[in-house]
């Protein structure tokens, strides 16, 4: 088996594990798959993924990182971010997922980092930052900033 259908085949295994939502396989699967392939985001971000979903919330910041600093275009970036920020956010260190977030609104700045940021700010009790990345979020998407508005006023 050569080493691109490999990799694929980990990703579909992976993938199947994670929709079924068997965590607990893909998290092993995917230890296996970074050894193999340490260098790939896609092996890290599974990995960190499949930790996420089994609340090792450690694991999952510590390789969503690695994915990240390995992406190489803005979607994976967004995708590791969020992944990241996720996690961030169930350690409950708000402060450190605002500021990770916020480092990269210049550069990848759309509707799901600043809706991100609306809700760290509101972790942090800074309702000045959450007006702020609301009215963000209404120039990036009037339809998206409305739902943000909707669901928080509930």
């Amino acid at each position: 088996m050569d080493t691109i259908t490999k990799k694929e085949s980990f990703v579909k295994q992976i993938s199947l594990y994670l929709k079924n939502s068997d965590y607990q396989s893909a998290y092993s699967l995917s230890k296996e798959f970074i050894v193999l392939f340490p260098k790939e985001l896609i092996s890290h971000f599974l990995f960190s993924k499949s930790a996420f979903f089994l609340q090792k919330y450690e694991e999952a910041l510590a390789e969503s990182r690695k994915a990240f600093n390995l992406a190489s275009d803005n979607d994976s970036l967004i995708a590791c971010a969020i992944l990241s920020a996720s996690a961030y956010y169930e350690l409950k260190d708000y402060q450190k997922g605002f500021e990770f977030l916020k480092s990269l609104e210049k550069t990848v700045s759309n509707e799901q980092i600043e809706s991100l940021l609306f809700v760290f700010s509101l972790a942090l009790k800074n309702d000045a930052e959450a007006l702020l990345h609301v009215d963000l979020l209404y120039k990036l998407n009037k339809k998206a900033g409305e739902e943000l508005i909707i669901r928080h006023l509930n």
